[in-house]
């Protein structure tokens, strides 16, 4: 079956794969059983630079990426699913900075300042942000339960 146009996957994967291409728009395939492979990753932070820009989502599950989307995993600290939805929402508010004539590509992604809560040590506070994620969970979770009893 030949892929559509507006779809895309590198060929040194499309190849020896029996998979559909990637819709670029999307930037990911989610196909558990493909670990050892370069694009392959999961519990990892996917950020599209092109297309949809500076959109992200957090995948807990394995995938392979295509060349738009970066994956941002922690230098300093363990990968961890509240830590990467916090910095979801810090890099979406980015967002209005780049446009058409201003691309979000990996050299600027690169270069992107973020402001992050920090410790006494001036270091990322990831223990903060672990928690506030946490939090904004559990808050969320008594929201649907109390709609739940108010229903019944």
């Amino acid at each position: 079956m030949q892929p559509h146009r507006l779809f895309y996957m590198p060929a040194h994967i499309k190849d020896d794969l029996d998979l559909p291409a990637v819709p670029r728009r999307c930037g990911r395939i989610f196909h558990p059983l493909l670990p050892g492979r370069g694009l392959f990753d999961k519990n990892v932070l996917g950020v599209n630079y092109n297309g949809s820009v500076v959109e992200n989502l957090y995948h807990p599950y394995g995938c392979i990426f295509s060349d738009d989307v970066k994956r941002l995993h922690l230098r300093e600290h363990a990968d961890n699913k509240y830590i990467l939805l916090f910095f979801k929402t810090v890099i979406l508010q980015q967002k209005v900075k780049y446009t058409y004539g201003y691309k979000f590509n990996g050299q600027r992604m690169e270069r992107q300042k973020i402001l992050l809560p920090v410790n006494k040590e001036g270091r990322p506070d990831y223990e903060f942000m672990e928690q506030y994620g946490k939090q904004i969970m559990l808050q969320k979770y008594q929201q649907y339960l109390n709609y739940i009893s108010a229903r019944t």
